[in-house]
């Protein structure tokens, strides 16, 4: 009677924590489920993160040493991941490309997706169930080997395919553009070297590739190349490639892989950017020119710099090219004050030994 009322009193809703994680550990998982809705405490406990990793492991015939992936912070949630979001039935093989598939690439908005082979074609399929062939090009006309890989931009207008050129000891590749929304229009092809560079998108209309000189034995210099996403332009002045960067590269080391990511600084430049119609402290700046002249320094739309007098003129600054290519304000002071610098000493009867000329107002 007295084991009886011991029971009675304590029952298995109070059987403290270890003891319930302890039988909770050798649970099935759909059984820990059902188990969670006994009631509120038994629910907290069936929470608890090491007892999911414990599972996680048993679950997956995954080895203890393998740990979370980067980025992850609940194993309770890694479970829940490859449980419910992890493909395990195969709904449809497709086999139109003649040789083994060594990229794919998903649009944006998840409709499209791209596939580049050893065949040399890149083909484009919609991603609804069954997949179609939407459009298809064969980069051996071009004299490619294979097309290596592939990049939908941000607006999903436009695809970036790279690939190998032919030669047992060619390290030569090629970016090739098309259009998504032209019928597969192929709109610009951009030498790519070594080809391993792969290439990525810097913005919506403008790409990077890489170019490789070599120096002397084991030693190069590796280009980077900001590309124009379409050859054609709209103006003698407007520049349809730029270079970007130069690096030095020791004992037979180049570059290799490069891709762009967008930092909140980014996003701040990019909004004086679009709102460089509306004047503000940080588009525009208001100086006196060493003539007493004054001036104002903004960004435009398409991301030129200029100068507007009183007057109306325009004077263009620096380098110009299509698209949102910004320097930071920094860049353009710096460049202000080495001008006047050179103004103050190049000009006639001008006081070389007087400094107040070549002061900028802040």
């Amino acid at each position: 009677m007295a084991e009886d009322h011991v029971i009675s009193y304590y029952g298995f809703q109070h059987l403290p924590d270890d003891l319930l994680l302890k039988i909770f550990s050798n649970l099935p998982v759909a059984d820990l489920a059902r188990a969670s809705y006994t009631c509120h405490h038994w629910f907290q406990v069936s929470l608890d993160d090491l007892l999911w990793k414990g599972l996680f492991y048993h679950h997956w015939h995954i080895a203890p040493s393998v740990p979370m992936a980067p980025g992850k912070h609940s194993w309770r949630q890694e479970f829940k991941r490859l449980y419910y979001y992890t493909p395990v039935l195969e709904s449809e093989n497709i086999g139109k490309h003649k040789d083994q598939v060594l990229h794919v690439s998903f649009s944006h908005n998840g409709q499209l997706f791209a596939t580049c082979s050893k065949d040399g074609t890149v083909k484009v399929w919609t991603s609804s169930y069954p997949a179609s062939l939407k459009y298809e090009h064969d980069m051996k006309e071009f004299t490619w080997k294979y097309t290596q890989f592939s990049n939908f931009n941000e607006s999903d207008t436009l695809l970036l395919v790279s690939g190998v050129h032919f030669g047992n000891m060619s390290t030569s590749g090629e970016i090739a553009v098309f259009s998504l929304t032209q019928n597969f229009e192929l709109q610009c092809r951009v030498i790519n070297k070594p080809y391993d560079v792969f290439g990525t998108w810097y913005d919506d209309t403008h790409l990077l590739s890489g170019n490789l000189h070599w120096t002397r034995q084991l030693n190069s210099c590796s280009a980077l190349w900001l590309n124009k996403a379409s050859q054609s332009i709209e103006s003698e002045r407007e520049s349809v490639v730029m270079r970007l960067f130069r690096f030095l590269n020791t004992n037979a080391s180049s570059i290799r892989t490069i891709m762009i990511s967008k930092n909140l600084t980014d996003t701040k430049v990019d909004n004086m950017a679009f709102n460089a119609g509306k004047p503000d402290q940080e588009s525009v700046r208001s100086k006196s020119d060493i003539y007493g002249e004054s001036q104002s320094v903004k960004v435009v739309e398409n991301s030129v710099h200029s100068v507007t007098s009183q007057t109306g003129s325009r004077q263009d600054i620096g380098n110009q090219i299509n698209g949102r290519i910004i320097y930071r304000p920094e860049y353009w002071e710096a460049a202000e004050v080495m001008n006047h610098s050179m103004e103050c000493s190049l000009r006639p009867g001008g006081d070389r030994g007087s400094p107040s000329l070549c002061l900028l107002r802040q």
